[in-house]
């Protein structure tokens, strides 16, 4: 069952990764850009003093580079807690391997942000994917695959799962608020980050509790 379970989940992933992909190639599509013009539009309307506050910490505290740092904090918490070196090494992976597939994506499409006037904070590189939406992801969904992994209790996973989702959204939505981001954007990252994480479960040892599960089915 372990095993069907992880070739699933890497089948899934490189399904995810793929969408992005497409949703790549369709950034120009009228349709994609009528709608991520929509979204901005709505995001924009709805600023204000208190929100640009939490969107502009939500931002920042969930930036590419924290996630490295939050990752690398994870895996040491991790290793040290399991004493199996790949479950660390994985969450470090999953943001890291996703990093660099953003960064191949934005220099394959190279799309330009959203303008200016649109923008609190002023971000000039390629928009496509957004590198905060792939971080964080990859970092939270990676988290809630390694106590999956682990073991635990489902009640514990489901709360972590459920923290997970929160910081996602609202991560998602701060870029969206500040017009760093087109709504596209946002989806491909988010898709590459937990696909990413999903593709690499193999890199995780199986827990006691599915090495049970797969003996007795």
């Amino acid at each position: 069952m372990l095993k069907f379970g992880r070739t699933w989940s890497v089948a899934i992933g490189a399904f995810f990764i793929t969408v992005a992909f497409v949703i790549g190639m369709l950034t120009r599509w009228w349709l994609v850009v009528d709608g991520d013009n929509d979204v901005l539009a709505e995001f924009i309307e709805h600023r204000s003093s208190w929100a640009t506050v939490v969107m502009k910490a939500a931002t920042t505290l969930f930036n590419p580079v924290s996630a490295i740092v939050f990752s690398l904090l994870a895996g040491a918490v991790a290793w040290s807690w399991t004493k199996q070196w790949k479950k660390g090494a994985y969450i470090v992976a999953s943001v890291a391997v996703s990093g660099a597939i953003t960064q191949v994506l934005k220099r394959v499409f190279e799309r330009s942000r959203p303008p200016r006037l649109d923008q609190i904070l002023l971000e000039t590189d390629f928009s496509f994917p957004s590198g905060h939406a792939t971080a964080v992801a990859a970092l939270a969904v990676g988290i809630v695959l390694f106590l999956s992994y682990r073991g635990y209790h489902r009640r514990l996973e489901f709360v972590v799962l459920a923290i997970a989702a929160v910081i996602i959204a609202t991560v998602a939505a701060s870029r969206l608020y500040l017009g760093a981001h087109w709504f596209s954007d946002i989806l491909a990252g988010t898709l590459i980050g937990a696909g990413t994480a999903l593709v690499l479960i193999p890199i995780l040892p199986a827990s006691a509790r599915s090495r049970s599960i797969s003996a007795t089915s």
